[in-house]
């Protein structure tokens, strides 16, 4: 197409017909809208739609039609696809994905936070939580599709052997909080404090908790306790720390409870454990775990609150459960408690597949070939 030169008259024709002071078709296009089409191709018009005028330049600017392009317009195009195939592509697992390859947004589940966890309860969903120590399972209950993951200080009798959890650090606890924080995407992380990490003092408290945000990447924080620690929740949740509370049997205070003993089985104990649930929740915990209650009194006093209650050792009538990881999948044949379902029995797979190796390794058998570099 032409294009009119600065200062040129439009409109007077020179003797090839082309108009005067206007360059022809540049030779390139010409060459190729002139060249032989191919068997099958479509033919492309001849005549094109007329200049228009650049107000800023004063030039004609030629309006490049979709049947004008170079091939090279069309080629690209072919390759790369077209937006609207980019934006939204199907996936394999029946959602879309952007050009840039996001998560399809039929699979993509939205991320827990306590508001959601809370709505559950309103909806009637009961809350899924699993106690875990490392990246590895962690990211493993996540895809699963848990609704919160919970660093416990349960680790020093799972991980570190010791008798009772009285013995863990919160270095420890900042620790495992860290490398589980690495298989979250969707879970909520909710951390311990730890024995002699909140006793002290309220100071100590929003320290403590403080660092397992901070360091360890927790999005809320579980402490024991009933009525007394009840000032130090709500100083946690002004501070803009979630809290979630924990009474019944608390593991913290075997050597006060004189064992793992069932608590709240008298009525005083009952009473007790109904006005710590009430304060707590007044306090402003955004859940509460009920653990090693009588069923009776775990439903009566998740009925009684607005919160949701996570029950282990509780009954069904809570609004949600835990287990801790190891016990779920029987990891260990001699921890046998009444409350810990084992939906599998991994101790005795791990046993026969670590035998196998050996067998093996002494039999020359392992490595084979599949098993070795050339």
């Amino acid at each position: 197409m032409a294009r009119c030169g600065i200062g040129a008259t439009p409109g007077s024709a020179g003797p090839t017909g082309t108009v005067q002071g206007q360059r022809s078709v540049p030779e390139w296009m010409a060459g190729r809208r002139d060249r032989k089409r191919r068997p099958g191709r479509r033919e492309r018009p001849k005549e094109h739609d007329p200049p228009t005028m650049d107000p800023m330049r004063g030039l004609a600017v030629p309006l490049l039609t979709r049947a004008a392009r170079p091939r090279c317009f069309s080629r690209l195009r072919k390759r790369r696809g077209s937006g609207a195939a980019l934006r939204k592509r199907e996936t394999p697992q029946g959602g879309r994905e952007s050009g840039r390859g996001a998560v399809a947004e039929k699979t993509k589940r939205k991320k827990k936070t306590i508001r959601e966890i809370q709505e559950m309860k309103s909806r009637g969903e009961k809350v899924a939580m699993i106690t875990a120590y490392d990246a590895t399972f962690t990211k493993i209950l996540d895809q699963a599709g848990v609704d919160i993951v919970l660093v416990g200080d349960s680790l020093g009798m799972v991980i570190q052997g010791y008798p009772d959890t009285t013995h863990v650090t919160l270095d420890e606890m900042v620790y495992h909080a860290r490398i589980v924080r690495r298989g979250i995407t969707n879970s909520h992380l909710c951390v311990d404090l730890p024995f002699m990490s909140y006793q002290v003092s309220d100071e100590q408290t929003m320290e403590s908790a403080g660092r397992l945000l901070k360091e360890g990447g927790a999005e809320s924080v579980k402490l024991e306790g009933g009525s007394w620690v009840a000032g130090r929740v709500y100083k946690l949740v002004q501070a803009g720390i979630p809290v979630m509370g924990h009474i019944g049997l608390t593991p913290q205070s075997i050597h006060q409870l004189g064992g793992f003993r069932i608590q709240g089985r008298d009525e005083k104990g009952a009473q007790a454990l109904r006005d710590s649930a009430r304060e707590l929740e007044e306090a402003g915990a955004f859940a509460l775990v009920l653990e090693g209650i009588p069923a009776a009194l775990a439903k009566q006093i998740s009925q009684s609150v607005q919160i949701p209650t996570i029950g282990i050792g509780a009954g069904k009538g809570c609004d949600g459960q835990v287990l801790v990881i190891y016990d779920l999948l029987g990891m260990d044949n001699q921890f046998n408690p009444k409350f810990a379902k084992k939906y599998a029995r991994l101790a005795d797979t791990i046993e026969g597949a670590v035998q196998s190796y050996i067998r093996e390794v002494r039999g020359g058998d392992f490595p084979g070939p599949e098993h070795s570099y050339s």
